[in-house]
């Protein structure tokens, strides 16, 4: 069987960004945001209570007889005494609130930075592993001379290729392309037939050059080489070729 079949990569969108480690992180700023939320309502009830203390306190202060020294010994906490516990309750708890906050806005920060720099690797490794996907699967419909990753010709290939995919508005995409589909419309901006390059329902297969020992044998059953390398520029297109391979 001579056909290759393109192996599916996943397109960059996709990819999730967070691993567990962050995940677990954006949990636990998550977690702090609910407590920053609870330690505010806290510090507003706080407000309410010293202003319920202070007007408690004025109305005591008026209806003390004048004159009157001390409190009667069942009276009840001074009211300014419980005001200032429940002031430094207050301030305590603000102070609270803004340490956690500083905290939650430090922990989205690194969330960020994190997410970014995961963005760009996985942009990266996927650029990567669909451009070796590409250059392999095109190397290979060539044939065996093109076969050898190190080879010179091949080198040379590979650099024309990495030109034409990165250069003109039909490639600015082909990174969310099928492989098979890439492949087809390089062949043709190359001036190669891009037959070789078949839909086969969802799936793309590209039909390799044959090697010399297959081509002598298919030359000796008297069937027709494929000429996966002659130049053809008026190729039909690449949708065109997706026929299927032939039965």
């Amino acid at each position: 069987m001579l056909y290759r079949r393109c192996p599916d990569i996943s397109p960059l969108s996709e990819e999730p960004i967070d691993t567990p480690e962050m995940v677990e992180a954006a949990a636990a700023v998550a977690r702090d945001e609910a407590d920053v939320r609870m330690l505010q309502r806290m510090a507003e009830l706080g407000m309410e209570l010293l202003e319920e203390i202070a007007q408690s306190a004025k109305s005591s202060l008026r209806a003390a007889p004048a004159g009157a020294e001390g409190a009667a010994p069942n009276a009840g906490p001074e009211p300014t005494a419980l005001f200032n516990k429940m002031a430094q309750t207050v301030r305590r708890t603000i102070a609270l609130k803004r340490s956690l906050g500083e905290a939650v806005k430090t922990g989205r920060s690194e969330l960020a930075t994190k997410r970014e720099k995961r963005g760009d690797w996985i942009m990266d490794a996927q650029v990567q592993t669909m451009d070796e996907c590409i250059e392999t699967t095109f190397c290979e419909s060539l044939g065996e001379d093109y076969a050898e990753p190190e080879g010179p010709e091949t080198e040379s290939l590979r650099r024309d290729m990495r030109e034409v995919l990165s250069d003109g508005d039909e490639f600015q995409d082909y990174l969310e392309r099928p492989v098979g589909e890439t492949v087809a419309k390089l062949r043709a901006a190359m001036g190669l037939d891009a037959a070789p390059c078949v839909l086969d329902g969802k799936i793309w297969r590209v039909r390799r050059g044959p090697y010399a020992f297959e081509a002598a044998k298919m030359a000796t059953a008297g069937e027709p080489v494929w000429p996966c390398a002659a130049a053809n520029p008026s190729a039909a297109s690449p949708a065109a070729a997706a026929t299927g391979p032939p039965g």
